[in-house]
C-alpha cells in the first residue's frame, strides 16, 4: 500500500516500539526469579561450609574425602546458580547466613563435648541436608513463579544429587548406630 509519509513513519515507529516491547520483556528478569535461584545459591554456600567444618573437624581419612565431595558438590551447584543469575542479569548473593554462622559454633561446640564426635557430625550434617532439601522442595513448588524449563531442569537435577548425597549421611548415621 501508498501511505503518506508521516502515516509510514508512524508505522515504523510503532513497530520498532513492539518489537522492543518484546524484547525487554523476554530479557528482562522476574525479581522473584532471582530470589528463587538466590536462595538456592544461599542454602548451597552454607552447605559447603558446613561440609568444610565437618571434614576438619573429623580424623577419619574416608570420612574427610566424603565431607569434601559434599563441599564441592554445593560448590559446583552454587556455580551453576550463579551462572544462571548472571543471565538474568542478576547478582548472586555470597557468604553464609547469620543462622548458619551460628549453627556452626554449635556444631563445633557439641562435637568438643561429645564422646562420639563422628556420630554427633554426622547429625548436625543430617539436620543441615534436611534445611537444604526444604529449601530445594520449596524452590521446586514455586517454580511456576517465574522459573524457566532449562531452569528447573538443573535444579530438579541438583535437588537428586543432594538427596543423594542425604541419603549416604543417613546410611552412615545407622551403620554407626548398628555397630553401638
Amino acid at each position: 500500500m501508498n501511505y503518506p509519509k508521516k502515516i509510514k513513519t508512524v508505522l515504523q515507529i510503532i513497530c520498532v516500539a513492539a518489537i522492543l516491547f518484546n524484547v525487554l520483556a523476554y530479557i528482562a528478569p522476574e525479581p522473584k526469579q532471582i530470589d528463587l535461584l538466590n536462595q538456592l545459591v544461599q542454602v548451597n554456600i552454607d552447605r559447603a561450609a558446613g561440609y568444610e567444618t565437618a571434614s576438619n573437624e573429623v580424623e577419619e581419612p574416608y570420612m574427610k574425602k566424603l565431607f569434601t565431595r559434599f563441599a564441592n558438590t554445593s560448590r559446583l551447584c552454587e556455580a551453576e546458580l550463579d551462572l544462571e543469575i548472571l543471565k538474568l542479569s542478576g547478582k548472586p548473593i555470597e557468604g553464609t547466613k547469620t543462622t548458619f554462622k551460628i549453627y556452626k559454633v554449635w556444631m563445633n561446640t557439641k562435637s568438643m563435648i561429645s564422646n562420639h564426635q563422628i556420630e554427633t557430625i554426622l547429625h548436625s550434617c543430617h539436620f543441615g541436608e534436611k534445611i537444604t532439601e526444604d529449601i530445594y522442595t520449596k524452590v521446586i513448588s514455586q517454580s511456576h513463579k517465574g522459573l524457566n524449563k532449562s531452569q528447573l531442569t538443573l535444579i530438579l537435577a541438583q535437588h537428586e544429587l543432594l538427596k543423594a548425597e542425604h541419603e549416604r549421611v543417613v546410611g552412615l548415621q545407622n551403620l554407626l548406630s548398628v555397630n553401638h
